[in-house]
């Protein structure tokens, strides 16, 4: 009997001892029975503090606090009682930790079991999340599957097949407290209700939105008003897993009409162009995530004078503020039928894109692949082109620069009375950044027409750099052909540099040099409003095919033309230089040799100014040689002439004293001296007729419309002179004809000369009327004469006769030799 009582005694001992550790242990071993069922559903029992109780026959269990956590949240809960299958919690407080790393393949989706609840009554939910501006405090009761929401929103969730499902009217404004929005969001859009439909089976909700939305919404563009009207009408469709808070938007039943019609552009050009309605559509879901945004394909049309479509694809925003994508334009463009000097055009292109915005300067990238732009016709009242084309592709960045190549075309065009036809252009361009930039230009035109001329063939390229808001060029261009009036060159080649500054004071400098078919050539400088023209000392046979379409017999044999000339644009002055050294020329028969003149040239106060030059001729041919040809050149407020015009002329000399050298008309009296009149008498070309002695003239001359006339020129003597007549038949017959005369005339075969006195007279189309009267002797008939002669002939065909005789005797002699 002792032993059993031992046995039994010991049995109850060890009972208490462990009934004793139980309750001591009571809150770890509650950690670890809980968290062993826990676990499957990816949650975690961090603190409990409990105490068990029994009241009317049920047990009640009232947990000071409880500590929960799982993936993305943190839950505690204070004075939580649970009796009579009703739980109760006085504080729930419940922080949304929402995870930065994307979720792994592996990862097992997290799904909710919802078992048999009991009645839930929450008095306090305080929800804190970074996704919130603020705490979100809520009143939340649940009984018989039934969840209602106090707080901002009021809400009834029904809780069925593992799923919490709900509809709720709710607009932006009732969560403007606690998400961010945009502060410019206009109050048509914040107040609208929106109808929603959300289900969440623990880890993903999903929400249809219907909306219908009319939002006038207005911002300013360069000080005008702009007015956009906004309409979206369909339904907006969200996806949304908590645990990695990634997502879908889906937009492809919500379209979004934008129309611009009350929104004018800052500048007319671009106004005139401007579409009037938008309408954009998202056809593919919407990818988002607290790290990124993305969408395969935005579609955007236009509608109005501006018509077609732009697609952007592969549209990525990402958490750090870079946005990229890739784009593809279809358009038309009308211009307004108010701006009748804009034109219609097609334009389409394709690229990518990228823009970085953060805190500091934004920054960005843009392509363009194939961009075409075209036009059937450019019209203005002055000018038009036919068939413009424009094809090119670019890079740019921010911080890297960019290149643009591209091509133009034109059919044809026409500037008031000028004309081009097959315009090409070529561009290429390369830029750091947009205050520095470097390429090259080439520019082609097969025909260009204007009044004064044609030009056929004009090619023209230049390299040319910007840098330190400076422009620089350099560069060369042909012109095959050039036709100007009578002149008609070839093969014309000109090189090009500049240098223009584009601040202020806007002085560049340039330089362009020239060269003919002929080899002659210039130059052309230009810094800042002063312009020189050069003209290097070159062969004069150069410019004769420049002089031969005024004077198509002249021909330019031998020396050197030079000259410059300086011309200031601000006082409108002019100086210039010209030298011409040993120059020799032929113009019909007539031959001039050996001129040489330097002089220099001004204008200024509206008239030219020639200081007095000397103009030197060795000698004149035109069937009468003349030698030894000087005078002075002279321009002032009197006009240009020639002053002083002296040379020798039949063993004798003339002077001419002035001439001006002018289309006015005006008289000149040219001074003959000591003409040989042997030399004088053999113009006439009469055999057997000697004249010898000496005589003078003076010749009052008359110029008026590029026409000579002479009336009261006056021929005498110097000193003794002699006529002797021997062999002539004409004055044979003449005495034979004149019997009673005879005698008389006899005396002109031997006559001393005392005196000689004549009346000159040349009309306007060169006939010379000579009226002379002779005094004299005859020794051997010692017989005193008295002789009046009259003669008319045409001076000019005499001259011509006289070169044209020279002429064919100089070929006689050289077929002789």
């Amino acid at each position: 009997m002792k032993a059993a009582f031992k046995w039994v005694s010991g049995i109850l001992i060890a009972g208490l001892i462990i009934i004793a550790l139980v309750y001591g242990f009571r809150h770890p071993l509650a950690f670890s029975l809980a968290n062993h069922y826990l676990k499957p559903y990816q949650l975690s029992l961090d603190c409990l503090e409990f105490s068990l109780s029994r009241e009317n026959g049920r047990w009640q269990i009232d947990a000071k606090q409880l500590c929960l956590s799982g993936p993305g949240f943190v839950l505690d809960g204070q004075q939580v009682i649970y009796a009579s299958n009703s739980l109760q919690i006085a504080k729930l407080a419940i922080t949304h930790q929402p995870s930065t790393a994307a979720n792994k393949a592996d990862q097992q989706p997290l799904r909710w079991q919802i078992p048999t609840l009991p009645s839930v009554s929450i008095n306090a939910l305080n929800l804190q999340s970074p996704l919130l501006l603020k705490p979100l405090d809520l009143a939340v009761h649940y009984d018989n599957g039934e969840l209602r929401l106090d707080g901002p929103w009021q809400a009834t969730v029904a809780l069925t097949d593992n799923q919490a499902q709900a509809q709720i009217n709710w607009s932006l404004t009732s969560l403007a407290d606690y998400l961010p929005l945009p502060d410019s969001l206009p109050s048509e859009l914040l107040n609208t209700v929106i109808q929603s439909q959300v289900s969440f089976d623990g880890q993903f909700v999903t929400s249809q939105h219907n909306l219908a939305l009319q939002i006038p919404y207005q911002h300013n563009v360069k000080d005008q008003r702009c007015l956009l009207q906004l309409a979206a009408q369909g339904t907006l469709g969200l996806s949304l897993d908590i645990l990695s808070l990634q997502g879908q938007a889906d937009l492809t039943a919500l379209p979004l009409s934008i129309a611009l019609q009350q929104c004018p552009l800052p500048y007319a050009m671009a106004d005139a162009y401007k579409p009037e309605q938008l309408h954009i559509n998202l056809p593919l879901p919407v990818e988002f995530s607290l790290q990124q945004l993305s969408t395969p394909r935005l579609h955007a049309e236009f509608k109005g004078n501006t018509a077609g479509q732009l697609t952007i694809t592969d549209l990525l925003w990402q958490q750090s503020g870079k946005l990229t994508g890739q784009y593809q334009l279809d358009s038309h463009l009308t211009p307004d039928a108010s701006q009748t000097k804009l034109f219609s055009l097609a334009m389409l292109g394709m690229g990518q894109f990228a823009m970085q915005f953060s805190a500091g300067q934004p920054q960005y990238q843009l392509t363009g692949q194939a961009w075409q732009v075209s036009a059937e016709r450019w019209k203005d009242p002055d000018w038009q082109v036919d068939a413009l084309k424009l094809n090119a592709n670019f890079t740019y960045s921010s911080v890297q620069g960019g290149e643009v190549n591209a091509q133009a075309a034109v059919a044809a065009g026409h500037f008031k009375d000028n004309r081009f036809s097959n315009l090409s252009a070529s561009l290429f361009a390369q830029s750091a950044d947009l205050a520095n930039l470097k390429g090259h230009l080439d520019l082609s035109v097969d025909k260009f027409t204007a009044p004064q001329g044609q030009a056929n063939g004009l090619r023209h390229q230049h390299q040319f750099s910007l840098q330190d808001a400076a422009y620089t060029l350099t560069g060369t261009s042909q012109i095959k052909q050039l036709q100007a009036d009578k002149w008609k060159l070839t093969d014309i080649a000109l090189s090009h540099t500049a240098a223009m500054p584009l601040t202020e004071p806007l002085q560049g400098t340039s330089s362009h040099s020239w060269q003919l078919s002929s080899g002659l050539h210039g130059a052309i400088e230009q810094a800042q409003e002063q312009i020189t023209l050069t003209l290097p000392a070159q062969s004069a046979s150069k410019f004769t095919a420049l002089a031969r379409p005024l004077l198509p017999e002249l021909t330019f044999t031998q020396g050197k033309f030079a000259g410059t000339a300086k011309y200031n644009l601000n006082n409108q002055a002019l100086r210039a230089t010209l030298g011409i050294d040993s120059l020799s020329l032929s113009y019909q028969e007539y031959l001039v040799n050996d001129i040489n003149l330097a002089t220099e040239v001004n204008w200024h106060s509206g008239s030219l100014h020639l200081p007095p030059a000397r103009l030197n001729i060795g000698s004149v041919n035109a069937g009468l040689e003349i030698i030894d040809i000087s005078g002075e050149l002279i321009g002032d407020e009197q006009g240009m002439r020639v002053e002083t015009l002296s040379g020798k002329v039949l063993d004798g000399s003339f002077l001419l004293p002035k001439a001006m050298l002018s289309d006015k008309p005006q008289q000149v009296t040219l001074h003959l001296k000591n003409l040989d009149a042997k030399q004088l008498a053999s113009l006439g070309k009469d055999a057997g007729i000697e004249v010898r002695g000496r005589i003078s003239a003076d010749v009052p001359i008359q110029l008026a419309d590029k026409h000579i006339e002479v009336q009261g020129g006056r021929l005498y003597n110097e000193g003794p002179a002699k006529l002797l007549i021997y062999d002539n038949q004409a004055f044979e017959d003449l005495l034979a004809s004149q019997p009673t005369l005879a005698p008389s005339l006899s005396a002109l075969k031997n006559m001393d000369i005392s005196s000689v006195t004549s009346k000159v007279d040349l009309k306007p189309d060169g006939w010379l009327n000579l009226e002379m009267k002779i005094k004299g002797h005859n020794p051997g008939q010692k017989q005193d004469v008295n002789f009046n002669y009259s003669h008319e002939e045409n001076l000019f065909t005499l001259l011509r006769a006289l070169q044209l005789g020279e002429e064919v005797q100089k070929k006689v002699q050289e077929k002789i030799k």
